[in-house]
């Protein structure tokens, strides 16, 4: 098969770390080639400083300027704790990729007196169709105009890093943090002349950032591998992807902030900060309990029972509900605040009381979520091991305190929160994956399917990511029933993590298609002071959830 061709729109040969990762990533692919780079040459008068900001003024006022240089000052203050994340040192530089693709294309493209819309001369739109690309990626500046966006025979894709229904224009990322969005969206398109109504191939969302500097990184850098999987079945397919427009709704026009809103954005990052100092000085730090209910999460008005036991200096989450031996369990992670580290530990529930604690598993790494299933008559679990950078498995040898290494299931993968079942004769993995590195694992849900539970071989989903909003996909828990099959999807705030959780009724699962349908929002209970709530479980009597509070919490602490 003919590799997918592909250039590369850039304004020059030093670009970002963005574009510079997709060059790099493009040579391992087998099935796709950047070939060339279509370099545009912006020719811009030489005036003094005085004259541009003269221009500037009568342009956009002094507002607009004053709130440039607000912006400008705020962004150099936040390079400091942006250089504390990983990644961020590359991703502020510019990079040289003058010997990184052979073939090259100059083009002068004639620019709008607005300095906006690119249009290109017909002897570089000749050059450029000359060379019968597959399909062209713009890298670089200016709204595209013209025959250039039909220059390639699937058309000139770009990325838009905010979701267009709600926020367009820019500076990306700003304004999600400013109105304290839960998520900042991306898009994918295919240009048309119509500004911000191009064809979308591909939506979605992470959680917004506390500071703009910060979150603008996560969305330039959580999106890109999202390029390098559509590019990938493009050239598979050899056709664009089916358009995801579902409405004709788009969103106001941002434009960079004035005044008033870089003050507003600086009292609120202000605020913010002063209340995570207020915080420590008291000693309020996040942390998660468990509640016991009757019923079924289902169904609307709950009788809470009680709340599994924790002490200052650890917290529970993560429950997980099994019923064997004429006894109910409670499978549960307990994190120690004085080592960092969580493993899993269960309690008997009857009724309104709630039996001994009991040490389950416990690993030289972090352990969370412990997801219990059946297969052929023994107990399986698939906790959380992000740590070891595997899926794993461990298998009871004795309910419910004995628990053994049993099989890896996919190494090398960086995985939360996974879910494994049997429906239409074949065993479904749902797990929420990080491809970016940025460590994010509430933004993407994939899904994988075997013959056998403790198979070493999943196929991925046609659709995978099938879901990539960061208010839905990760797991939170599963609920088989004689009515159906439910997943708890954890909605994630804005500097908030587990706000609350939905219900998602699974409607359709194959090889091919996925589709789900939310039936009840578990909010928490504000009486007593919950802030959040992330994860259920549930068995034919009770169910269980954890919720987020504020309290006093300790370092110090036994291990027993």
């Amino acid at each position: 098969m003919q590799k997918l061709k592909v250039g590369l729109i850039v304004d020059g040969l030093y670009v970002s770390k963005a574009v510079r990762d997709l060059i790099e990533w493009s040579k391992l692919s087998p099935d796709l080639e950047i070939s060339h780079l279509i370099i545009q040459h912006v020719v811009k008068a030489k005036r003094s400083r005085i004259t541009r900001l003269v221009d500037r003024l009568r342009r956009r006022g002094l507002g607009d300027v004053l709130g440039a240089l607000v912006i400008e000052l705020v962004t150099r203050v936040e390079r400091r704790p942006l250089l504390l994340r990983k990644g961020a040192n590359e991703y502020l530089k510019h990079h040289d990729i003058s010997s990184t693709v052979d073939g090259s294309i100059n083009v002068r493209p004639n620019i709008s007196k607005s300095g906006l819309v690119f249009r290109y001369e017909k002897s570089d739109l000749d050059a450029i169709c000359s060379e019968s690309f597959d399909v062209l990626i713009r890298c670089g500046s200016g709204i595209l105009r013209g025959p250039i966006l039909e220059a390639a025979r699937l058309g000139v894709i770009s990325f838009h890093h905010g979701d267009n229904r709600v926020y367009r224009g820019g500076p990306a990322g700003f304004w999600e943090v400013l109105h304290r969005a839960e998520q900042t969206g991306f898009i994918i398109q295919k240009l048309t002349e119509d500004l911000d109504a191009g064809e979308v191939l591909l939506r979605g969302g992470f959680p917004t950032q506390h500071f703009f500097s910060l979150n603008q990184m996560f969305v330039i850098e959580q999106s890109s591998p999202y390029l390098y999987n559509l590019l990938t079945r493009m050239a598979k397919s050899g056709s664009l992807p089916a358009i995801q427009n579902t409405d004709a709704r788009l969103g106001p026009i941002f434009k960079s902030p004035g005044l008033f809103d870089a003050l507003w954005y600086v009292g609120k990052l202000i605020w913010l900060y002063l209340a995570r100092i207020r915080r420590r000085i008291l000693n309020l730090n996040p942390q998660w309990v468990v509640r016991v209910t009757s019923g079924s999460p289902l169904e609307s008005s709950p009788v809470e029972l009680s709340s599994l036991p924790v002490r200052p200096d650890r917290y529970l989450a993560d429950p997980c509900l099994i019923e064997r031996d004429g006894q109910t369990v409670c499978f549960v992670e307990e994190y120690l605040y004085a080592t960092k580290r969580g493993r899993i530990v269960s309690y008997e529930i009857r009724g309104s009381t709630v039996g001994q604690r009991l040490v389950c598993l416990e690993e030289a790494f972090h352990l969370s979520f412990p997801y219990v299933f059946e297969y052929q008559g023994t107990l399986f679990m698939c906790p959380e091991t992000i740590a070891c950078k595997e899926i794993r498995l461990y298998r009871c040898d004795g309910f419910p305190g004995k628990w053994q290494y049993f099989a890896t299931l996919m190494s090398e993968i960086s995985a939360a929160d996974t879910m494994i079942f049997e429906k239409n004769g074949l065993w479904w993995m749902m797990t929420n994956i990080d491809r970016s590195g940025m460590g994010d694992h509430s933004s993407e849900l994939s899904i994988f399917f075997a013959s056998s539970p403790t198979s070493t071989q999943w196929t991925p989903h046609a659709m995978n990511p099938v879901i990539i909003d960061s208010t839905c996909a990760r797991n939170g828990g599963l609920i088989l029933n004689q009515r159906g099959i439910y997943r708890a999807g954890q909605r994630q705030g804005f500097d908030a993590y587990g706000i609350s959780v939905t219900l998602n009724e699974i409607t359709v699962l194959s090889p091919d298609l996925y589709a789900e349908v939310p039936v009840r929002v578990i909010e928490p209970d504000h009486r007593q002071r919950e802030i959040g709530s992330h994860h259920i479980s549930a068995t034919s009597e009770f169910w269980v959830r954890d919720a987020l509070v504020m309290a006093r919490t300790s370092r110090r602490g036994s291990r027993d």
